[in-house]
Parts: C-alpha cells; structure tokens; sequence
C-alpha cells in the first residue's frame, strides 16, 4: 500500500493498468536522454546478456534481450531502438509455456550482431554491473583480425 498520496496520484496518472500484459512506455518518456534511462533500467531489470556456445557447432551465440508479458512495450521498445538509438533488433518472437495448469505467454525481443552489440552498450548499456560485464565478454569474444603491417 501506498502511503504518499502525491506518489500514488503520479503513480496512477502514469499507468492505466496495474497487470503486466498492458505495460507501455509512460508518454513523458519522449526525449532520447530520459529514453536512454528508461531502457537501461528497464534492461537492467527484465534483459540479460547471455553468451553461450552452441555445442553441435561450438559457435557462440550473442545475444542481449528483453523479455516482457506486454507485447506493446517490446513493440514500442523494438521501434524506440531503431529509430533513436540505430539498433536493429530481431523479430519479436512468442514464448508459450505451461505452469500448474495455466497458460504464460511472455515476448522476447533479441540484439544481434556486433554492431548493433556496440551501439547497445554504447547508447543505452547496462548499469547492473554483471550484466555489464558480460556484454563486454560478449563483445571481446569476437575474433579481431590481425593488424596489416604497413
């Protein structure tokens, strides 16, 4: 229970609805610096950073990615990305799964590619600090050519 009554008035002038599914980013989140802040909390809270090697063909897999119940906020997340930040994303895909005879759906929204690994950790980053270092884990595993002797 809230017991500050401005902070519960700003709280619900913000969000329309308190279930996870109806996430959105909050409108006042419209420049690219509070954007910026929005998303590294946001992935702080709810990304991860996973590096992985794919054992059939010991390649690695990079990957950072944001995992929500709403499919509008990955929506609007994947569009800010792109159109602010020069992030591609991937599609967003769907995870069914099953629990004590329910029914879960959550979206994943994936960040491939060394470039766009770069300008993640560049324009948006992460302040948690393993996540932080596994993304700098993740982008020192790509195998930098040798410099040519000029």
């Amino acid at each position: 229970m809230v017991q500050n009554k401005p902070l519960f008035e700003f709280i619900t002038s913000i969000v329309s609805s308190y279930k996870s599914a109806n996430l959105k980013v909050p409108n006042f989140v419209d420049t690219k610096e509070l954007q910026k802040e929005f998303l590294s909390a946001l992935y702080d809270d709810e990304g991860s950073a996973p590096l992985r090697v794919f054992k059939k063909t010991n390649e690695i897999k990079r990957n950072v990615n944001l995992s929500s119940n709403s499919l509008n906020i990955i929506k609007q997340i994947k569009n800010i990305l792109f159109s602010n930040f020069k992030i591609v994303t991937n599609r967003i895909s769907k995870n069914v799964y099953h629990r004590n005879s329910k029914v879960f759906i959550n979206y994943i929204l994936n960040i491939t590619g060394k470039e766009n690994l770069e300008n993640f950790q560049r324009e948006i980053g992460f302040n948690h600090p393993e996540k932080r270092n596994k993304l700098n884990l993740m982008l020192n595993s790509y195998i930098r050519p040798p410099k040519q002797k000029t």
